[in-house]
């Protein structure tokens, strides 16, 4: 279903040793990444399903990101790494809401602390559709 040069699909470890929720992976290339911005297909995002994540790894320049295609056609963007103690991030679709699986912080979905050990929010970046493709700028989002 998906080419290689697009997905590296879960080959990064387990949850523990990574620090968090392991995400199906999506590759940005030169020709994805430029100005600060990072254009994605929106059917590669819509490929995972509904309230499922896909996670961009964009450092060293900028932090990495997650998507969640929405039912309704929309996307949720944020930062992958909650601001406690740098764990990725998951969502569960069944709250609509982001959940670090470390220590248990919960965030709305647009990346507001609602519980946990987390003081701060999850980033979220100005996104915009182009086409097919999902436009986000990364100017908020610089590691």
């Amino acid at each position: 279903m998906f080419g290689a040069s697009a997905f590296a699909l879960g080959a990064s470890g387990c949850a523990i040793l990574r620090g968090g929720a392991v995400h199906p992976q999506w590759a940005a290339s030169t020709a994805s990444l430029g100005n600060d911005v990072l254009t994605i297909p929106l059917a590669d995002i819509r490929a995972v399903g509904a309230d499922r994540v896909l996670e961009a790894r964009l450092q060293p320049a900028f932090r990495d990101l997650l998507f969640s295609p929405r039912a309704d056609g929309t996307v949720v963007v944020v930062t992958a790494n909650c601001p406690h103690n740098g764990c990725v991030v998951d969502f569960d679709g069944a709250r609509s809401e982001w959940e670090c699986p470390c220590h248990e912080s919960r965030f709305s979905l647009e990346g507001v602390v609602k519980s946990g050990a987390a003081k701060k929010n999850l980033v979220v970046p100005v996104t915009r559709v182009e086409g097919e493709s999902l436009v986000v700028e990364l100017d908020r989002v610089r590691s």
